[in-house]
């Protein structure tokens, strides 16, 4: 199979497609979805970089933190970077065109043009949407021949990007985003998550997808719903992993990802407030209660990616910071875990156990070996329930009941311990500890969760009640009201009748009185009247 690098620059009429036509300036001024760093400005500024042997940086994603900086010498030096990388006579086969990094680089120069690139007279703007429009035909070139399907949205992008500000219309926008729709359904379940069930590939794809959206925003007559749905699902799920701290978890590839990023990119989802339960079909469980969250691994289906870290029913607890009580004698008492329970309850949750001698238990080969670390491990467990029950932590002032849980995060360790010592379980309770491991302590905090959901019910149906005995009590007191306005009623129906009665109906009424006296007034008038 020929190189395609070798196929455009061996043929002719390949050649020939890759002439384009270019305006002065851009169609249309972009503005950049994220935001870089003022101290990775000033580094750069204080030690310019050598963009030709450093790969990432020929994304230049570093003009975003030149341009947090925001200085006169920080825009120049931007300008003179890629300046200086367009004049570079750059092998074709080399990373600098790469696919992905070309359709970042695309992107990056473009979103942030209007910062750096205007400033720069007419020359080096023909020169910088030159380089565009060429990198662009590369990769519609390209997108054909890429089998990665991350790489196929990556490289639409680059091409959506450059067209918005080279051109008035897209011709093929409509099988563009058919294309993105399709690798879309390949990389991720119906509830959003991300077929590798890494929370880093999950918020990488969702960025692109977001500069994506922002590109068909300003274009007309384009119907992207699909794509703006997948997006919000995607943003759904993205926080879903972030915990309190704001930061992600650190399940199946997790790593430190910078706050900022994380904020940045949850923030152009527009959507705040929605965030999973349960994700069957990517297969996590989440369940918050104020500052403490538990993140479950609940297992794969079929499409998901094997993931050599997944872990069936692998969880990661976060809590906001240990509490430090004083018990009676006015000592330190410092608590792993407090589950709060409905009516100012709280269960306690230590997770201090050591675990050395049963990992030296399991690395060891040798029999005798096996045999002293077995007893130093019991030893362990049996001195670490000694110490919880000499702390009294029931004895706080907490309302708690009057036992604890002792949390063993490997399984194993404590299915070995109760197999060797059967008496350990129950000489735990004697002493008011409950050991609890990865099930059933998951199975506890279910039982929590659902408390709490009855609490919440219970206490919706108490000021239903309320509000239902409040409206009986309102309704009661209109009845009255309209009675005593309908008594009020009658009184007066009563009263004009004999009011009338007295005017116009009795027979000797005002009315008829009054008459007699005008015909005898008339009558007198009469008589007195001369005679001719």
């Amino acid at each position: 199979m020929l190189n395609l690098i070798d196929v455009i620059t061996n043929n002719y009429f390949l050649k020939q497609k890759l002439k384009v036509t270019i305006p002065k300036t851009p169609v249309r001024r972009l503005t950049d979805n994220w935001q870089g760093s003022t101290k990775g400005g000033k580094r750069i500024l204080s030690n310019p970089v050598n963009t030709k042997t450093i790969q990432d940086f020929n994304k230049f994603n570093f003009i975003r933190d030149l341009k947090s900086e925001g200085s006169i010498k920080a825009r120049s030096t931007a300008r003179s970077l890629v300046e200086n990388w367009i004049n570079e006579d750059y092998n074709l086969r080399s990373h600098e065109y790469n696919s992905v990094i070309m359709a970042e680089r695309i992107s990056c120069w473009s979103f942030n043009y209007s910062w750096f690139a205007e400033s720069g007279g007419l020359d080096f703007q023909k020169k910088i949407l030159n380089s565009i429009a060429l990198q662009s035909k590369f990769l519609e070139l390209k997108l054909d021949l890429s089998n990665d399907n991350l790489e196929k949205i990556i490289i639409i992008k680059g091409i959506l990007v450059s067209k918005s500000i080279l051109y008035e219309t897209i011709d093929n926008i409509n099988q563009l985003l058919t294309v993105i729709n399709e690798k879309l359904e390949i990389l991720t379940n119906t509830d959003g998550g991300h077929i590798s069930r890494s929370p880093v590939k999950q918020l990488n794809l969702l960025r692109h997808l977001i500069e994506i959206r922002s590109i068909i925003a300003i274009l007309k007559n384009v119907n992207a719903e699909s794509l703006h749905q997948k997006t919000i699902k995607m943003g759904e799920f993205c926080r879903s992993f972030q915990m309190p701290d704001e930061y992600f978890s650190w399940f199946h590839g997790g790593s430190l990802i910078p706050k900022e990023i994380i904020k940045q990119t949850l923030n152009r989802i527009g959507y705040k407030n929605r965030i999973f339960s349960l994700a069957e079909e990517t297969g996590f469980c989440r369940l918050s209660n104020m500052n403490s969250v538990l993140f479950v691994d609940i297992g794969l289906n079929k499409k998901t990616i094997h993931n050599k870290k997944a872990s069936l029913f692998g969880f990661e607890f976060f809590y906001k910071k240990e509490k430090n009580l004083k018990n009676e004698n006015q000592d330190n008492q410092r608590l792993d875990y407090i589950v709060k329970l409905p009516g100012d309850k709280c269960i306690i949750i230590d997770s201090k156990v050591s675990l050395v001698a049963y990992v030296n238990y399991y690395n060891s080969e040798d029999k005798e070996d096996k045999k002293h670390y077995l007893k130093e491990h019991l030893k362990s467990i049996n001195t670490h329930i000694t110490t919880l029950s000499n702390k009294n932590y029931q004895d706080l002032d907490i309302n708690q009941p009057d036992y604890i849980l002792m949390f063993m995060a490997n399984e194993p360790a404590f299915k070995l311990a109760v197999l060797e010592d059967v008496s350990l379980y129950n000489k735990a309770i004697d002493r008011n500890i409950v050991m609890v491991t990865n099930s059933t302590l998951f199975a506890t905090l279910k039982t929590v969760a659902y408390m709490w959901k009855q609490d919440k019910a219970n206490k919706n149906a108490i000021e239903i009640a309320r509000q239902a005995g409040s409206l009986y009590d309102k309704f009661q007191s209109f009845s009255e009201d309209l009675i005593k306005v309908g008594n009020n009623l009658n009184t007066t129906k009563n009263t004009y009748e004999d009011a009338m009665k007295k005017l116009t109906d009795g027979k000797d009424n005002l009315v008829r009185k009054t008459e007699r006296l005008r015909e005898k007034t008339e009558r007198l008038r009469a008589s007195e009247r001369p005679r001719d």
